[in-house]
This record gives C-alpha cells, sequence and structure tokens, in this order.
C-alpha cells in the first residue's frame, strides 16, 4: 500500500477526505492528516511519502511551499494540489515545482478519485522500474560468481554431462555459441607474490587471489571475457572467451588481439594491486568445445545411460513446481537424488544445476517470484563449491520447496481473483463493493486489492466499473430500457453519476451511445 497524506486548513475538508473515499480499494494508506504545510514538510524530513493531496493556500506554508521542497530534495513523492483560485500565476507555479495534478475546488470527487488512479499507475510504474533494476543487478552479480565457479570445476574436469555443460553456457552466454567463438587459456606467474602475501600469510594470500579474480574479471575488454579459474601459490590460471559469435581464432590477428588485451590486463594488475606478472602457456581453441575436449573435460560415465530418464524428471519436477504440487516436487526429487547418489559428486552438482536451470523461467513469467532471485543465484553458486552429496541435496531441495510452496500459494489466490470476476459477471446488476468480496473470500479488503491487482491487472474499482459500464452499453444497445432503468439495473442509484461516468468510459452520454447503435443499425 502506497503512504499518503491529507493537507488543507478546513477540518471538514480534511476529514470530509479522509472518510469519503474508500483509499484502500485505491492501493493507499492514509499515513497522517495536517492542517498547515510547515508540519507536512517536518513529518517528510523524517518519513517517506508517496503521495501529498493538499491545498494551496494555508497559514505558515502552502502546498506550493510543499511542491517546492519535495523537488528541491528529489523526492519522488507525487503531489495533488487542490485550490479555491484559478489564478494562471498559482497553475504555472504549480507546473513549475513538478505538481502532478491540480484540482479546483469544490472538489470534484469523481474527478480527485481519477487524478488518484492516475497517481497510483505512475507509481506502480516506478516500483516495477525499480524491482527490475534490482533483480538486474542481483542477477549480474550473480551471473558473475556463477561464471567463476562453472568455469573453474570445468577446467578440472568435474562435470561429464555435454549436454549439460552446452545449457550451462548458453545460460551464463545466451549471446555466444559455443561452437564457434574461440577461446583460450594462458597461466599468468605473479613474479612478487611473496612480497605481496607477506611471507605467505594465507589471511594474505586469501585476499590476495581474490583481489586478483576481482581485477580480471572487471578487465573492461571488448573483445574477451576473462576468467580466473585455477590458484596455486604464483601462478594463477585465465580462461578468456570471444564475447562476441564469429571471431574466431582462424582470424588474422586473432594471437595479437590476445596479446594487446594480456598487456592490458598485466598494467590493471601492476597499477590497482601493484602486482609485477607474466603470461606463459598461452593454447588458443577454435571454440569452447575444441578447448573441452581437448583437455579431456568430458568422459563417458555409466550414468549417460540414466541422462533421458533424468531429463524426463527434470520435466516432471519443473512442472509440479509451476502447479504448486509440493508433494509431487518431494517425491521427484526424492527419487532422482536417490538414482544418481551412487555416483561421482560432479555429476550430482551438474544434474542440480540443470535442474536450476529448467526453473529460471519462473521468475520472469512470476514477478512476485522475484523475492526469490537473489536465493536462486546463491544457491547456484554454493552448489558449485560444495563437496558433499548430503549439502547438495539439502541446498537444492530447501530453494525448491519454498519456491513450490509460493507457485501454490499464487495458484490459490489465482482462484480466488477468478471466483471474484465470476461472482461479478454473475451479479453484475447489484451494487457491488470491495469490503462485500473481501468479507466473502475471508480476506482483508487492502490484501484482495492487492490480489486482484496482480492477477487481473487493473484495480478492482476499474474493473468493476468498466464490467458495468459495458453492460449498460449491452442494455443501451439491444433493449428498450430507460437510461434511468438501465441505470438502476447496473446497479446505481444515482442517474446522473451513471450518465457521467458512462461517459467517461465510452466517451458519449447513454443517449448519444443509444443514437449511434441505431444508425449503425439502420446503415
Amino acid at each position: 500500500m502506497y503512504q499518503l497524506l491529507i493537507v488543507d486548513d478546513e477540518q471538514i475538508i480534511r476529514e470530509g477526505l479522509k472518510d469519503i473515499i474508500d483509499w484502500a480499494s485505491l492501493g493507499f494508506v492514509i499515513a497522517n492528516v495536517f492542517a498547515d504545510g510547515q508540519d507536512v514538510i517536518e513529518y517528510i524530513e523524517k518519513n517517506f511519502v508517496d503521495l501529498i493531496i493538499t491545498d494551496i493556500k494555508m497559514d505558515k506554508k502552502s502546498g506550493l511551499d510543499i511542491a517546492e521542497y519535495v523537488q528541491e530534495k528529489n523526492l519522488a513523492t507525487k503531489i495533488i494540489l487542490i485550490s479555491g483560485y484559478k489564478e494562471i500565476d498559482l497553475a504555472m507555479k504549480a507546473i513549475e515545482y513538478g505538481v502532478n495534478k491540480y484540482i479546483l475546488k469544490p472538489i470534484d470527487i469523481d474527478l480527485l478519485m481519477n487524478a488518484v488512479i492516475y497517481m497510483k499507475k505512475l507509481l506502480d510504474q516506478e516500483e516495477e522500474a525499480r524491482q527490475k533494476s534490482i533483480a538486474l543487478d542481483v542477477i549480474k552479480s550473480g551471473l558473475e560468481d556463477i561464471r567463476d565457479d562453472f568455469f573453474g570445476e570445468l577446467a578440472m574436469g568435474s562435470f561429464k554431462n555435454p549436454k549439460y555443460i552446452i545449457s550451462m553456457f548458453h545460460f551464463l552466454y545466451p549471446e555466444t555459441d559455443i561452437e564457434q567463438s574461440s577461446c583460450f587459456m594462458e597461466k599468468i606467474v605473479i613474479d612478487n607474490f611473496l612480497e605481496l602475501s607477506e611471507k605467505n600469510n594465507k589471511h594474505r594470500r586469501a585476499e590476495i587471489y581474490n583481489a586478483l579474480k576481482n581485477c580480471i574479471n572487471m578487465v573492461d575488454d571488448a573483445i574477451f571475457d576473462y576468467r580466473m579459474i585455477e590458484k596455486n601459490n604464483d601462478i594463477i590460471v585465465v580462461l578468456g572467451i570471444v564475447k562476441a559469435t564469429g571471431n574466431s581464432a582462424q582470424e588474422k590477428g586473432i594471437r595479437e588481439q590476445i596479446n594487446a588485451s594480456n598487456n592490458m590486463l598485466l598494467k590493471e594488475l601492476q597499477e590497482n594491486l601493484q602486482a609485477t606478472c607474466s603470461v606463459k602457456d598461452l593454447d588458443i581453441y577454435q571454440s569452447v568445445m575444441e578447448m573441452i575436449n581437448k583437455n579431456d573435460i568430458m568422459k563417458s560415465n555409466s550414468i549417460s545411460e540414466m541422462i533421458p530418464e533424468i531429463h524426463d524428471q527434470i520435466k516432471m519436477i519443473r512442472s509440479s513446481i509451476h502447479n504448486g504440487n509440493i508433494e509431487m516436487v518431494d517425491v521427484l526429487l526424492g527419487k532422482m537424488m536417490n538414482n544418481i547418489r551412487p555416483y561421482d559428486l560432479g555429476h550430482v552438482k551438474s544434474i542440480s544445476a540443470e535442474i536450476l536451470m529448467s526453473i529460471d523461467h519462473i521468475f520472469q513469467d512470476h514477478p512476485q517470484m522475484a523475492q526469490y532471485t537473489s536465493m536462486y543465484y546463491t544457491c547456484f553458486h554454493r552448489i558449485l563449491k560444495m563437496n558433499s552429496f548430503a549439502d547438495v541435496e539439502q541446498a537444492i531441495t530447501g530453494l525448491l520447496q519454498q519456491i513450490t510452496k509460493t507457485m501454490n500459494d499464487e495458484q490459490h489466490e489465482h482462484s480466488i481473483i477468478t471466483q471474484a470476476q465470476n461472482y461479478i459477471a454473475e451479479h453484475i446488476t447489484e451494487d457491488i463493493s470491495l469490503e462485500q468480496l473481501s468479507e466473502k473470500y475471508y480476506i482483508s479488503q487492502s490484501h484482495f486489492s492487492r490480489l486482484f491487482k496482480k492477477n487481473v491487472g487493473e484495480n478492482f474499482i476499474d474493473f468493476l466499473v468498466r464490467k458495468k459500464m459495458d453492460y449498460a452499453a449491452d442494455l443501451i444497445k439491444h433493449s428498450q430500457h430507460k437510461v434511468y432503468e438501465i441505470s438502476s439495473l447496473v446497479g446505481y442509484k444515482n442517474n446522473q453519476y451513471f450518465s457521467k461516468t458512462f461517459k467517461q468510459y465510452m466517451g458519449q452520454t447513454p443517449n448519444e451511445y443509444r443514437r449511434m447503435a441505431r444508425r449503425q443499425d439502420d446503415a
């Protein structure tokens, strides 16, 4: 729920605005009510609010003073300004200070509600953009760690399943073709390693390796993506992958390009870490697959006979997660883990990671799952580093159970909203309220509003009014009922209010709409 302030020096208006509108149904909760702008400024110095509805002229500080403060402090707060004055200079000042809506007194409640609905849409859009930005940051951070661990394990021959390796590579580098992109492996010797490690201090050594990894991974190179995949005292092994497909090792000058990039890397290490380094044992491959094959990373193993069955089980697990079937996920995952228990840990890790990769679409298709994005990548990262079957099993089981439970809750929520939509359709002629439906399904009004918006894509009031107007339009077009009768049939007691609402949605008054429909029938 978004935080709202109501500000007016007239108590009757303050209390009226507070009570006359169902703010929860619009997605807002009243954080406070004030009689002067001075109190508002003091409040927002310590508390963030999303929307301020304020009178323009008050005793100490005006609504314009509030708007000016919000603009100066670069706050994201939206402002609806209410004024009893039509003076052009006030309107211009409001525009200058970034006021979002300007409404004249006496206040038209419908006009105010429409303005608030518009503010809600703006706030939703900004919140969605913010969540996407956070998710992208988490994903980028998680992918960096996963890339390091994956290629380190790959270089040591931990993964045996070629399909998994190819799938994982596409997951980490979606723009790169594993069959065509060149890569290379090389050793970097740290000539002053002993000096840097302060006479072999283990803690200092760990810090050096971590700093080296960060520096190498952050090299801003247009052609290669560098990864530190192994370390042994004064020698670190680096993998370089061509970022764009088509830069083959057969192309003229690939070695020169690598040397140029290496020179930049060595310079970065010298300037940032005071590490004096040199490169040796540079091996260039025409593709990542060639590098994998030449290093015997993929070896045959009896588990290959189980691959088709494992893939079928992964599909069933993915389907059960999507359906929120917690019991089935536990059964299928338990069966799979028992089947792969006898095999080496490298196989167990690769299959577990493949299960995780099979459900990554859930985070894109279901925005409410964004809360698990960080946990998902952390689990990915941890599994690649684990040293026991029990740890891998516990990590993946725990994550999948949480995700499945959330999907199960979503299915239940979706069922409630579907029932509510059906109820509205079946009782469209009645006076339906948010309070009535929330009581019917035993949930709070604010929670029902959130669920409705999340599942339907528009808030409850907008949906209800749109359905009533669609039904009214059909009656106007195909029946002989008078407008006041249709107003009553769709649950409106005030004929004038019905006609005004109809025009807002249809662009015409009921009588104009009926005349247009008849002209179309006669044509």
